[in-house]
């Protein structure tokens, strides 16, 4: 009986001690003010938050520990990952373009042992797509992501990765950006305090968060899970590389997109593994960017994290660009 009074006693105290901080849902404002808007963090009621900014924003989730305000960033669970297709064009060898965020810090292995940079270190002018043909196609491809530049060059971070090729000879490889880590906040009655820069003081500037505005932030979470988090099953790519989305598995969001469509408008064309308009646009012309009268899929392939191997660094990058 004793030792349930006291747990009773603590629940009921820590429960009031806890109650009797701010609550910090709200919004508010985080650096100086610019004509842009400057950063703002929404911290909301459903236990998500978006720190948005000029040209992009962070989103995660929340929770409160004690008198700290922790944010999380929804994060990919790898830095890259890889969608691969069998085209009937390539007799030989294999295709890789490479999307998303900075390649400048990658090494991509097509032979045990052997790496290779994508882009030489001086690169400028760059093309896009950036697509790099290879005369042979390994059994698997191995990525690995450098984290910083030391006396002896730059050294890599704790893992590699690799994908089986299998059946496939197109590939599409995304890098991701993996630099969000948890950030925490002393809740004060002004608003937080940076944990890290104690001086940096953030404050309140509304308790609530407007609905108009919180379909806003709906919008913008959707659009960076849907962007530089989520790994999708497959890849819908015309010959061009202008990436489209499948209606009948659109998000909301994606729905809107102007590059959405409908698979009941195609016919699989088994001979080409490619997707063919049945009325086709005639006004679109095979090498237009914009064309959506031939649509390739390429599937999502699994990725393995091992520990880093020996591997020597060859001199000669993937793709050499210098500008003219």
């Amino acid at each position: 009986m004793k030792n349930r009074f006291w747990v009773l006693l603590l629940l009921i105290f820590g429960a009031s001690a806890f109650a009797g901080l701010p609550n910090p849902v709200g919004q508010y404002k985080m650096g100086r003010s610019d004509p842009a808007g400057g950063t703002n963090l929404f911290v909301r009621e459903n236990g998500h938050f978006a720190i948005v900014f000029f040209g992009g924003a962070i989103v995660g989730e929340w929770r409160q520990q004690g008198s700290e305000l922790v944010l999380k960033p929804f994060n990919p669970a790898a830095p890259f990952s890889v969608h691969g297709r069998y085209n009937p064009n390539l007799n030989k060898g294999m295709r890789l373009m490479f999307r998303g965020y900075e390649w400048g810090n990658v090494l991509v292995g097509e032979k045990a042992g052997k790496m290779r940079s994508v882009l030489n270190d001086d690169a400028g002018c760059l093309k896009s797509p950036l697509v790099y043909a290879a005369a042979e196609k390994p059994q698997k491809l191995s990525f690995l992501k450098l984290a910083g530049k030391g006396n002896k060059g730059f050294y890599a971070v704790a893992k590699y990765y690799q994908s089986d090729t299998g059946r496939y000879n197109d590939f599409i490889v995304t890098h991701y950006r993996l630099t969000y880590q948890d950030q925490r906040y002393t809740i004060t009655d002004r608003g937080l305090v940076d944990n890290n820069r104690p001086h940096v003081e953030i404050l309140k500037s509304s308790d609530e968060i407007d609905k108009y505005k919180e379909e806003d932030l709906k919008q913008i979470e959707s659009y960076v899970l849907n962007e530089t988090v989520k790994v999708h099953e497959a890849l819908w790519v015309n010959p061009q590389y202008k990436f489209h989305i499948a209606e009948e598995s659109a998000s909301e969001i994606e729905y809107e997109d102007q590059s959405v469509i409908s698979l009941e408008d195609y016919r699989f064309d088994p001979k080409g593994n490619a997707y063919l308009r049945k009325m086709p646009d005639a006004e679109q012309k095979p090498e237009d960017y914009e064309n959506s009268n031939v649509i390739y899929r390429y599937e999502k392939l699994s990725l393995e994290a091992n520990d880093i191997p020996p591997y020597q660094v060859l001199k000669k990058p993937l793709l050499l660009m210098k500008c003219k």
